[in-house]
């Protein structure tokens, strides 16, 4: 089936092979592809059974309504929902998931938008945050997909080794581009430095804005950019759309198109561990509530995002599962973008340009299709995810800092890569590897909140007073990115002359390497830590965890203590260690407080004396083994910090 493609058709393939090959090969092509084609159009979609005729008119019908909510924004999100068109397309849905009719009564479409107009109004949002419901509901009539949930789950299981075989990539070329709107800012060095180490050109369109774009009109700028290829090229050109801002690339040409061709799959879309906006009123249909049968990893119930993505078993203890498409990174042949494009044919230019969720829900629309052989890169094999959810987002506001750092290493996103030493024939020092599956993807995506904001996010009366707090959070290491392509390039440094210098700002972006990446360079011991596989999620915490801007210790001392309450955890459980101190950081006012303090911490000494004289920091690649071990350190500083929290807040700890 991979052969004939679920778009291209019988007669298509038919026609494209009987000039070369005999004629019984082609009957055989034929009648295999006749197989192929009526399986993939056999999934049942939500249209089925309705005439075409009847879901053109009512698409037409949604799009004029569409055109009168957009053009009042944001008083007319809700624009349309009581029309005849919208209650009929509620109607197709609600057949093919009974579960969810209330959920898809007029009634229940009213209250939805009423909450989503508020916060709307309150929070000054834009589009695509909120596409008005009768704009979603064409882009579901023209991805027709079966909504019902599969009698089985998906199920992928990412801790089987690949048998990655030697293919031919020698008929098949390279085109890696990516929508640059501000060029001039240089924000997308990162990738255009570590494509050229590679020999990997990197086209820039959308430059013409030179300032911000409409984040919608990324879908039409890629459109029209891949249909100037030469119809004779598209089904042997390997397209490559990358987001500019968060992408490094960690392998040559071959290595890429010989990732994605084992995939055998037409496009492979990058994933992420949250599902947006599918999983985003009004995208998600308003089917919202806890349905029976729902998936262990379920996404507050919803029910596009529950019951039709795959997820992934076996998988280690390191990573949260990356089950939804994010159209940050895309790799898939010409011929197969430009299949899914054909939906936009006779669309008008006011719609394609503001397509309701953007370029993702666009991708991810096209993939639960099942009709063009895409598939989601749950186990990160070409694009590695540095932050498969949203677990460490509260980090900028939870104060309860000696939680945060007996939980904050542990957490998913900051566990799932590690550094590793580079094959002698990569331009680089290092290389990131999967923690889950121990492979290096040709492509990281430091997607999300991880690269740019949590940082940033402390407010002023929260941070530690002082200069350096304020500059790590204002300064350009605030930003992890510049950090982790350092550590590709370790004593190396960058070189122009490696690539094609005719490419537009191939020059300014080495130039300024020195100047504003090597600044960002991780010490050595954080650095030994990120090449460590068991303990690189405590290297990554105690560099960017904006928990160091916010406690009051320097940042020796968060450095030490997080080491410390790290090699704690590992030894008595996190929980048993969160106990522990949670006795001690209890305020009173009471002298017979004092005592119990004291035994405490002297409990707290005694545990991690254990932990020494169990050889836990003997390891020379154990984070504790730099030091004369933690337990003397420890068990005065908890008795230090224990007496003085019988007269401060244990915030100011």
């Amino acid at each position: 089936c991979n052969i004939c493609g679920y778009t291209q058709g019988p007669m298509r393939i038919a026609a494209r092979v009987s000039k070369t090959w005999p004629i019984r090969r082609v009957v055989v092509i034929f009648l295999l592809c006749i197989e192929c084609f009526t399986v993939s159009q056999a999934r049942k979609t939500f249209l089925d059974g309705i005439s075409k005729e009847l879901v053109t008119q009512t698409k037409n019908e949604l799009l004029d309504l569409c055109r009168a909510a957009r053009e009042n924004e944001p008083e007319t999100l809700c624009h349309g929902i009581e029309s005849h068109a919208f209650q009929k397309f509620s109607e197709w849905v609600a057949l093919s998931v009974p579960d969810h009719a209330a959920n898809l009564q007029t009634e229940a479409w009213k209250v939805a938008c009423k909450d989503r107009k508020e916060k709307q109004l309150k929070e000054d949002h834009k589009m695509p945050e909120y596409p008005p419901p009768v704009c979603v509901a064409v882009t579901y009539l023209l991805f027709p997909m079966a909504l019902a949930p599969p009698p089985q789950p998906e199920e992928i299981d990412c801790s089987k080794p690949k048998d990655l075989k030697p293919v031919d990539t020698s008929k098949y070329k390279l085109h890696v581009f990516t929508a640059e709107s501000n060029p001039s800012s240089l924000r997308h060095c990162g990738l255009v430095r570590t494509a050229c180490a590679n020999g990997i050109d990197v086209h820039l369109i959308a430059t013409e804005f030179d300032g911000p774009m409409y984040i919608p009109l990324r879908l039409m700028k890629m459109v029209e950019h891949l249909r100037k290829i030469p119809a004779n090229e598209i089904d042997s050109t390997v397209v490559v759309w990358l987001d500019s801002r968060d992408i490094i690339i960690q392998a040559d040409e071959t290595q890429i198109i010989s990732a994605f061709l084992a995939s055998g799959s037409r496009m492979v879309i990058n994933s992420e561990g949250n599902c947006w906006p599918l999983g985003n009123f009004p995208m998600n249909l308003n089917m919202e509530h806890e349905i029976p049968g729902a998936s262990p990893d379920s996404v507050d119930g919803k029910h596009i995002c529950d019951r039709l993505f795959p997820y992934s078993v076996g998988s280690s203890a390191y990573t949260a599962p990356t089950r939804f498409a994010n159209s940050g990174a895309i790799i898939g042949f010409a011929s197969a973008f430009l299949d899914i494009f054909r939906v936009l044919d006779g669309l008008p230019e006011w719609f394609q340009n503001d397509w309701p969720g953007t370029d993702q829900a666009f991708f991810s629309l096209a993939y639960l299709t099942r009709a063009y052989n895409v598939t989601v890169d749950v186990c990160n094999d070409i694009v590695l995810v540095t932050l498969p959810s949203g677990e460490a987002y509260q980090e900028s506001t939870r104060k309860d800092v000696w939680d945060l750092y007996a939980h904050g290493p542990l957490m998913s996103g900051y566990n799932t890569f590690y550094a590793r030493n580079a094959p002698g024939t990569s331009p680089f020092a290092s290389v990131w590897a999967s923690k889950e599956t121990d492979r290096v993807p040709p492509v990281l995506h430091n997607n999300g909140y991880f690269h740019r904001t949590r940082l940033k996010d402390v407010k002023d009366e929260d941070i530690n007073p002082g200069t350096e707090a304020k500059i790590r959070r204002d300064g350009p290491c605030s930003s992890n990115l510049p950090s982790i392509e350092n550590v590709l390039w370790g004593k190396k440094l960058p070189n122009a002359r490696s690539c094609n210098r005719k490419l537009p700002w191939v020059e300014q972006c080495h130039a300024i390497y020195e100047k504003e990446i090597l600044p960002c360079k991780l010490e050595d011991e954080i650095l030994d830590l990120v090449h460590d596989k068991r303990a690189s999620g405590l290297g990554f915490w105690i560099a960017f965890s904006p928990v160091q801007l916010y406690n009051r210790m320097s940042q020796e001392q968060h450095k030490d203590f997080a080491k410390a309450s790290y090699a704690a955890v590992q030894a008595i459980g996190v929980d048993k260690w969160v106990g522990i101190i949670s006795m001690l950081t209890e305020r009173s006012n009471s002298l017979a407080r004092l005592w119990t303090v004291l035994l405490c911490s002297t409990v707290a000494g005694l545990v991690l004396l254990i932990v020494a004289a169990m050889g836990f920091c003997s390891s020379d690649s154990h984070p504790c083994a730099n030091g004369a071990g933690i337990s003397n350190w420890m068990a005065m500083r908890i008795k230090l910090l224990s007496m003085r929290m019988l007269h401060r807040k244990k915030t100011n700890v």
